[in-house]
């Protein structure tokens, strides 16, 4: 699939410019401060790989995403096996795969594919480990959840649903369930502050000043009148 997806990158020249990911992690690498909160784990992911890629690679950082967005079919296949079966697997991994919209997203930037490999992870733990280790599994999908917020703000929308389902699903055990969901909300937290951390370190700045850095902005996360859908 990733070479598939790799087509119009190779032979029609798209995307014809970089993406704004690429952009953000250029100018972490020249200031050690992360400009745009909302998508933190993005730019860290792609600063990391930058002694590889040179900036300016359009090919090479489309590659990235498309990589990154082909590592996702991984748990999605595995999950909706266990689910449904394997033909079912593949048969969902295909339409997920050739959908037009997820097609663009592979090769256009790294913030959905990597968000998509983390909720699909975090599902996956859930069909793995539930019924064995249920305190466990909430804390690891609170991890996998807090990586996708970190990679794609947009999966916001999941938690309130995610939240309601789970305390209807296990209304019977009230009490513990409201002790895992407070676990799973501590989890998330700290995966969501982590990458947060280098704006903290600077030098200059009052203890004040270091813990706002680490807070997630609201204001960073509020879409504006050209965000709403239908967007692109």
């Amino acid at each position: 699939m990733m070479g598939i997806w790799m087509i119009p990158v190779l032979f029609a020249g798209f995307p014809f410019i970089l993406p704004f990911d690429v952009s953000d992690a250029k100018a972490f690498a020249m200031s050690g401060f992360l400009k745009d909160p909302v998508n933190p784990l993005v730019t860290l992911f792609l600063w990391s790989l930058h002694p590889l890629i040179a900036w300016s690679n359009v090919v090479g950082w489309s590659a990235v995403s498309a990589g990154t967005m082909a590592a996702a079919l991984l748990p999605f296949w595995w999950m909706v096996r266990r689910l449904f079966g394997v033909t079912v697997a593949w048969m969902a991994v295909v339409l997920l795969s050739f959908m037009p919209l997820y097609w663009t997203e592979a090769v256009l930037s790294a913030a959905y594919p990597l968000a998509f490999f983390f909720l699909f992870l975090g599902f996956a733990f859930i069909l793995s480990f539930f019924e064995r280790h249920r305190v466990l599994t909430v804390i690891l999908f609170g991890f996998c959840m807090g990586m996708v917020l970190n990679s794609a703000h947009a999966f916001l929308l999941f938690l309130p649903w995610i939240v309601v389902m789970y305390f209807l699903f296990l209304r019977r055990t009230w009490k513990r369930t409201f002790v895992e969901l407070g676990l799973f909300g501590i989890s998330l937290f700290i995966t969501v502050v982590l990458p947060l951390f280098p704006n903290a370190l600077r030098p200059g700045l009052t203890p004040t000043q270091r813990v706002l850095a680490i807070l997630p902005s609201a204001e960073a996360h509020a879409p504006g009148t050209g965000h709403l859908y239908p967007d692109e």
